[in-house]
């Protein structure tokens, strides 16, 4: 893609984002559901191993296009950019609810077999990386700070574009009633698609990089998927009595402690994540509503520095005290 094309892709977005934050989740939900796997059903042995390779393949040239495209929108310092010592302190508490996910009671309680051979758990790794980092980079990394765009204006707009991006993150799992799953089985995965989705999009903008998100997605999808029927590596119970306690305990824990995080996680801190600036909306003589990106002129050229994340190269780094 050339200059002359991102600068018409940024504003255009920049007229109407969440078309576009819609646009990106249909296409790459569309692409990643393509069997390319059934073309090549013998891959490293079998169907399973071919939809590992297949489909972590394909996931991750999708995820290359994301990081392209979300430079084209002007959201590359998300890539760049890191927050101090202290906001990844403060993810501890969603590191912990990550690595719950994996059945270690289950597991390491004795009874437990592997179902795969040494080239089926490097694909089902390789796999699940592929995955988180396609949907960390197409939902929080593109998604979510355009749907902020449309609602950056709002009295809660850091809130709400989390809640928003998530709930289409977990809209985007419905697909999966298609390809044989229970109704019940859907559900539960939207729901809990809807909650892992907003930590994730509260982790990015608390260290100010997607890379702690790919990296909280894997190990969760790592730890969900390790049992799996179908491409799981492992046989063995997934959920007994006291996994369920501590799943149940930690994750209302967590999801308070990330909720609190959230509300006070300023908007200013999202334009230092991507690297964005705010969008003003001026009326015109008609009533009609002008918006393009720039200063606030209401601000001084320092808090519009800040903004613009160029005051003295560092200007984006709004620690957490």
């Amino acid at each position: 893609m050339n200059r002359a094309l991102f600068t018409r892709l940024r504003a255009d977005a920049e007229k109407s984002p969440v078309f576009h934050a819609v646009i990106v989740i249909l296409l790459g939900v569309g692409f990643a559901s393509l069997p390319l796997y059934r073309l090549f059903p013998g891959t490293f042995g079998g169907e399973g191993n071919s939809l590992l390779f297949w489909g972590g393949l394909l996931r991750l040239i999708i995820a290359a296009a994301g990081i392209v495209l979300a430079f084209g929108y002007g959201f590359g310092k998300q890539f760049k950019g890191s927050a101090g010592v202290t906001a990844y302190l403060l993810l501890i508490p969603a590191l912990l609810a990550m690595v719950n996910n994996f059945p270690f009671i289950g597991f390491f309680g004795g009874g437990a077999e592997f179902t795969a051979d040494a080239t089926g758990i490097a694909l089902f790794v390789f796999y699940c990386f592929s995955v988180a980092a396609f949907e960390e980079i197409c939902f929080r990394g593109i998604a979510f700070p355009l749907i902020f765009k449309s609602l950056e204006n709002t009295r809660r707009p850091v809130f709400y574009s989390v809640a928003a991006s998530s709930a289409l993150f977990a809209a985007a799992h419905l697909v999966n009633v298609f390809s044989g799953s229970s109704i019940g089985a859907v559900a539960m995965q939207t729901g809990y698609s809807f909650l892992i989705g907003a930590l994730c999009a509260i982790s990015l903008i608390t260290v100010k990089n997607v890379y702690v998100p790919i990296a909280f997605h894997f190990i969760y999808d790592v730890g969900g998927l390790w049992l799996d029927g179908e491409i799981g590596v492992a046989s063995a119970l997934q959920w007994d009595t006291v996994t369920v306690i501590i799943t149940a305990v930690l994750g209302v824990i967590v999801a308070v402690y990330m909720l609190i995080l959230l509300l006070k996680t300023k908007k200013e801190r999202v334009y230092c994540t991507f690297g964005i600036l705010p969008r003003l909306i001026e009326k015109d003589d008609k009533g009609g509503e002008n918006i393009q990106p720039g200063e606030d002129p209401g601000k001084t050229e320092s808090d519009n520095a800040v903004q613009r994340g160029e005051q003295n190269g560092e200007g984006t780094d709004l620690r957490y005290k």
